[in-house]
């Protein structure tokens, strides 16, 4: 897939490919580090700078995904169960889509409402216990 994305002008060949996958791999640290433009310049990837229209239209795009995976509002499962005890959610955590067709990569996730103790004599407190019952591609459309 990189070998679609890498700048074939500049002699891009299999040990250029995984001097990129060891530092996005390797030197990045956390999963939802940022490669912008520069970065991906510096790395070796072809880069091209869209028009304001497209560029528009992607930022749209964007927005949707931000939107639908509600990336913007903090996990909080206390706040999901409310007053239950108890409740299953799924979770859209990925898309891959075309004009022809939808994949939706889902997580569905336990979340249990627990009393945790603390020092005796004083009030439990409020815990929850997340767990990941299943996750899978799902078609959409």
């Amino acid at each position: 897939m990189l070998s679609l994305h890498v700048d074939r002008e500049k002699g891009s060949n299999k040990k250029t490919i995984e001097r990129i996958v060891n530092e996005i791999t390797g030197d990045i640290c956390i999963h939802n580090y940022p490669i912008y433009r520069d970065e991906a310049k510096t790395l070796g990837l072809n880069v091209v700078i869209p028009s304001d229209k497209l560029e528009k239209i992607l930022w749209d795009l964007h927005e949707k995904y931000a939107e639908d995976m509600e990336l913007r509002k903090q996990f909080s499962p206390l706040e999901i169960l409310g007053q239950e005890d108890a409740k299953n959610i799924k979770y859209g955590a990925a898309y891959i889509e075309s004009v022809k067709a939808q994949d939706t990569f889902y997580y569905n996730i336990r979340i249990n409402k627990m009393a945790a103790p603390q020092a005796p004599g004083k009030p439990l407190l409020p815990a929850v216990n997340v767990n990941v019952a299943g996750f899978a591609w799902e078609k959409v459309r």
